[in-house]
């Protein structure tokens, strides 16, 4: 299997992707990220947490003429985002040993504003008839469009990198986080910015001394003195300071798919106030994991409410611990993934069904065709077939037969009744083992 992506470096959806790949690589599988870029000559930047290396192609053309010959010719290819849907399918239509799958992280339709670009982009979803989304109200709007995804499976969070780290060993005035990001209007920048203001009003007519720190910006003069600007944090950095030194995490976004930032915040122990983006919705109640107001909630409401939970310690931590509670049994991506794993095998690959299998190898006095046959039997034990061995002539080299614990028979009397008999082209006993009555 192979994810075709548009960018390799860090982001939510891409930190998915490798988790997936990764995992699917450890299990003896063969997963790949192919990446189009969208200027050949621009510099190619890979998330670190992929272990693995990916195929790069220069621009479309090139990915439609050399995928088989770079990649592989036979196999599902899945388009990480609705865009690639269409590059992705050409391919498979001309190649009938590729299998197209749309990966559908996000519903791009809401993020844009233009209404005839929109509506071209819901026609891009049908391109693909295997849809598998990442969160349930991606998979609703998807429905209401016409569009079956065969299921829906949150990414999850990391849990064994974002947990609560000892918030006593930090700075000890009551702290908010927020992410801020510029890059893309739905993130939230200016109502995040409007938000820390009111934020800081609302501590000062309260009389309180807090902290709020940014992350995602280096420097915003409108806000200096009143906030700390940490940059673009790594994700080990990230998980620290929710870890040790927040008490209540705020996302602006207008809109996430799934929404990384708030579930690592509840993972790592932290209580979190958000606007509804959505995303959300997928791992947050009101009331009992999280603090959700109205999407067009205005941020003195949003202020408030963290001001509140910063006063109320009895309050934040009960909330925060039944958001991580839900987090570790429901959300951790450690049991998400393998889950992602299963439903694409029983999607795609047909099970296996158990057949007796009976292997022969003339002889096992030497390494060669004996232990080649040998190494064939043992996978197709491993996958759940009842197979045994049996070896013409009673020469056996322990070097050999150590090889496997399968049942290993000599000579060609012993032959049994089984589904399925392999035999090496040059065995003297073909002809025999031809007309044999006992193999199905």
């Amino acid at each position: 299997v192979c994810w075709v992506v548009r960018s390799a470096e860090y982001c939510g959806g891409m930190k998915y992707i490798a988790y997936i790949v990764n995992e699917i690589n450890e299990r003896g599988g063969d997963a790949r990220v192919a990446l189009i870029q969208r200027k050949a000559d621009a510099s190619v930047n890979v998330l670190g947490e992929l272990r693995s290396g990916i195929t790069v192609f220069g621009d479309e053309s090139e990915f439609l003429s050399s995928f088989k010959n770079k990649v592989f010719s036979n196999g599902y290819v899945v388009a990480a985002t609705v865009e690639l849907a269409r590059v992705v399918k050409s391919l498979c239509d001309s190649n009938r040993k590729l299998h197209p799958v749309l990966h559908a992280q996000s519903y791009e339709p809401l993020m844009i504003d233009d209404e005839a670009m929109k509506e071209e982009i819901k026609k891009m979803f049908h391109l693909i008839p295997d849809v598998i989304s990442n969160s349930n109200w991606v998979t609703e709007k998807l429905e209401e469009d016409g569009v079956k995804p065969f299921a829906t499976i949150n990414p999850g969070v990391d849990t064994k990198l974002f947990y609560p780290r000892g918030r006593e060993t930090g700075d000890d005035r009551p702290t908010v986080l927020m992410p801020l990001i510029s890059s893309y209007p739905f993130k939230g920048f200016n109502r995040g910015v409007s938000l820390v203001k009111s934020l800081w009003k609302c501590a000062a007519d309260k009389g309180m001394e807090i902290r709020i720190l940014l992350y995602g910006v280096d420097n915003i003069p409108e806000l200096k003195g009143i906030a700390v600007c940490l940059g673009t944090l790594s994700p080990p950095r990230l998980a620290k300071v929710l870890g040790t030194e927040v008490d209540v995490f705020i996302d602006p976004a207008h809109i996430h798919s799934y929404g990384m930032p708030a579930i690592e915040a509840m993972a790592s122990g932290v209580s979190v106030v958000s606007w509804n983006n959505l995303g959300i919705r997928e791992y947050a109640k009101h009331g009992k994991t999280a603090i959700m107001f109205n999407k067009n909630e205005n941020d003195a409401k949003i202020a408030e409410a963290a001001i509140e939970l910063l006063t109320d310690a009895s309050k934040r931590l009960s909330l925060a611990q039944n958001a991580y509670t839900n987090t570790i049994e429901n959300h951790d991506r450690n049991l998400l993934v393998p889950k992602f794993i299963e439903t694409f095998e029983n999607k795609f690959i047909p099970p296996i069904i158990p057949k007796k299998v009976t292997f022969i190898t003339p002889h096992m006095r030497k390494h060669g065709g004996p232990t080649t046959i040998i190494d064939m039997a043992n996978k197709l034990s491993e996958v759940g077939h009842d197979v045994s061995i049996l070896t013409i002539y009673d020469d056996i080299n322990p070097d050999i037969s150590n090889r496997t614990d399968l049942p290993i028979f000599v000579g060609a009397e012993r032959l049994m009744p089984c589904d399925v008999l392999i035999t090496n082209s040059d065995n003297p006993y073909n002809d025999q083992f031809s007309k044999y009555a006992g193999a199905k």
